[in-house]
Parts: C-alpha cells; structure tokens; sequence
C-alpha cells in the first residue's frame, strides 16, 4: 500500500497564516453593524486608530515570543512536551491579552486623554 503524498509543511503553513488574517479581518467585518450602532461614521476613525495602537503594543508585548515557542517547541522530539509548550503558550497570550484589556478599561479616561487630549473617546476604548 502506498503511502499518500503529504503537502509540503510551507504550503501548510501559509494555509494557517491565511486563515489566521481572514479570521481577524472577517471579525472587523461582522462587528461592523455593532461600531454602526454605537459610534457615529464621522469617528471611525478614532476606533481605527486605537486599533493600532492596540496592534502595535501586542507587538511590542509578544516581540519575541513566537521564537521563544519555537525554540521549545523544538527543544523535544516528545509529543507530551509539545502539547504542554502549546498549551502554556496559549495561556499566556490569553493572560497578556486579558491584562491589556483590563488596564485599557480601567484607564480609558487617562489613555483617551493621553491620546486625544479629551475625556470623550473614553467609551471608544472598550470597543476596541
């Protein structure tokens, strides 16, 4: 019996980054209806914006984090090990994630201040 051929890993690989974006953009695209209801059209700007910013703090936060994973990841043929860097990996990112969101709503008033030198687009923050 013949074995099947296996895609090759990078074809793989692109199919997982091309679903990943699709997901984040699609995402955008559903809450549409929700930034419609609740902010007026002339202020999307300010959403886009603080979604920005919130992209280029994950990157800062998480910078080398995906070299880290791999390295461990890497560290052991085990099948166990791997599961547990994943899943501990997951974790974190959750965990980093949820204290972002959690400071971002507790200082809304002083990062919208910091921001756009007004009270007023505090709301904006827990939308984003």
């Amino acid at each position: 019996m013949a074995d099947r051929k296996r895609p090759p890993a990078f074809a793989n690989q692109v199919v997982i980054y091309a679903l990943g974006l699709a997901l984040n953009y699609g995402i955008g695209f559903i809450l549409l209806p929700l930034y419609s209801r609740l902010m007026p059209a002339d202020q999307y700007g300010i959403l886009e914006i603080l979604n920005r910013t919130i992209e280029i703090v994950s990157i800062l936060l998480l910078t080398q984090f995906a070299v880290t994973f791999i390295r461990f990841y890497r560290d052991k043929p085990d099948e166990d090990h791997r599961r547990l860097v994943t899943s501990t990996c997951i974790y974190l990112v959750v965990a980093v994630a949820l204290i972002f969101g959690g400071a971002m709503s507790l200082f809304r008033e002083q990062l919208s201040l910091l921001l756009f030198d007004s009270y007023g687009y505090s709301p904006y923050f827990g939308l984003a």
